[in-house]
């Protein structure tokens, strides 16, 4: 510090001389000394706040930046927009979606970089939000992407809105499979006469409806964790054993066991597929013959 201000004096003088300092500190800062060493730095008022301001200044760049790389690493689209409607700050994947060129957006009417068959729609929106002061959710078509839906967040933002996006179309589609999936489950069961369910790659039951506990014999907490060839007549269970092992589907004629002693004879089939971890896993339908 006494490098940088050399115009020193003692915590003493200050005292004694504060009138002639004061002077001299609005001119230029001055260094107050204890005992030899630097402890403050009187400095005038005016030189004071353009010394915040430009530490803020300074921050506020650092800040800017920061969120500019948070935001454009996410897959969110993210759009920041004032009370004109202008755009604010725009991320890069609200970019691809837009399917906009890289470059200066700031400033640009939210409504000219829509597609024209939403841009009406959203603006309304936007101004609803804006109006309102309350957060509006909802789902929409993708206009640039047919068969894809994105849902909405508008949120209300300091000085506008900021709008938020997720294309869920993968998530519904998979909700609607385990929902046609369940159904499926309750309709084989009340057919009667199939066994449906999943093994793992090492042969191990992992799923098993009702249907196939009602055709062996056994119950729900038997069949979990089980070996399916055990299931099986001995004769067939070699068989089954090199098709749980194949990577393409297979449909045998087998004979399960009815606990585990009478014979039946069913047909038995099976197909391969990877969980989102990529464990191998073999769905199977058993069906009396």
């Amino acid at each position: 510090m006494s490098a940088a201000f050399s115009d020193q004096v003692s915590a003493t003088r200050l005292v004694r001389d504060l009138a002639a300092i004061r002077s001299r500190a609005i001119q230029a800062p001055v260094t107050i000394t204890s005992h030899g060493r630097a402890e403050l730095v009187l400095v005038s008022a005016e030189r004071f706040a353009r010394l915040s301001e430009g530490n803020h200044d300074a921050d506020r760049a650092n800040l800017e930046a920061k969120l500019e790389t948070v935001l454009d690493c996410i897959e969110t689209h993210v759009v920041f927009i004032d009370h004109e409607l202008r755009v604010r700050r725009i991320n890069r994947a609200m970019r691809r979606s837009l399917r906009l060129p890289d470059g200066p957006l700031r400033g640009r009417p939210i409504g000219e970089l829509l597609p024209p068959g939403v841009a009406p729609f959203m603006v309304k929106r936007f101004e609803e939000v804006m109006r309102s002061g309350l957060i509006s959710e909802f789902d929409l078509p993708s206009l640039l992407r047919p068969g894809r839906l994105l849902h909405a967040r508008l949120i209300p933002w300091p000085g506008g809105v900021a709008y938020f996006s997720d294309d869920v179309t993968d998530r519904m589609n998979a909700i609607d499979r385990d929902m046609e999936a369940s159904a499926l489950q309750e309709a084989l069961q009340a057919l009667g006469g199939r066994g449906v369910g999943s093994v793992n790659g090492e042969g191990v039951v992992a799923s098993a409806n009702p249907g196939l506990a009602a055709m062996t014999g056994a119950g729900p907490g038997k069949l979990m964790n089980s070996r399916l060839t055990a299931l099986f007549d001995p004769a067939d269970r070699g068989r089954i054993d090199a098709s749980l092992h194949s990577e393409s589907a297979a449909v045998l004629d087998v004979h399960y066991l009815l606990a585990g002693i009478e014979v039946r004879a069913a047909r038995l089939s099976l197909a391969p597929y990877l969980t989102s971890d990529a464990r191998k896993m073999m769905a199977f339908v058993l069906e009396n013959r």
